[in-house]
């Protein structure tokens, strides 16, 4: 696949360009505007990017194996520290690991339910459907 170095961009307040999507915090560095021209292209347009599914990009990008683990209160799916221990194990071995608060999945709630638990994660500075990476796991004052 060619890609050339045209980048959707838009004007700032002072005139300067600026990628229209993704890009580096140091606007020298120009390679993540390519890679992402390049995924884009692969899939038709950028619009087909916008909501994707992290893990189907990590299998595109990287060639890895992804798998989901989907976490409730504790009670059923995954306790706090066979939790904590994995998360350990994988960050200590450079493992890809990714996170997001999204309750959609979970049918049985109710939407005052979910819209509580948001506005709280929003409260905490966690942008709900947003996706995080994780890359390492601490011990602080005792608290995994």
């Amino acid at each position: 696949m060619i890609v050339d170095d045209f980048i959707p961009t838009y004007e700032l307040v002072d005139g300067s360009p600026r990628p229209f999507f993704a890009r580096c915090g140091n606007p020298l560095l120009f390679w993540i505007c390519l890679v992402e021209k390049a995924y884009a292209k692969l899939h038709g347009r950028y619009y087909a990017l916008h909501g994707g599914s992290t893990d189907e990009a990590l299998e595109d990008l990287m060639g890895a194996v992804v798998e989901n683990c989907f976490i409730d209160d504790g009670s059923t799916m995954t306790d706090k520290t066979s939790l904590f221990n994995t998360l350990r194990t994988l960050t200590f071995n450079h493992a890809l690991v990714g996170c997001k608060l999204d309750l959609e999945m979970f049918s049985w709630m109710a939407p005052t339910d979910k819209k509580k638990h948001y506005a709280k994660a929003i409260a905490l500075g966690i942008q709900p459907f947003h996706m995080y990476s994780i890359l390492d796991t601490r011990i602080v004052k005792g608290i995994n």
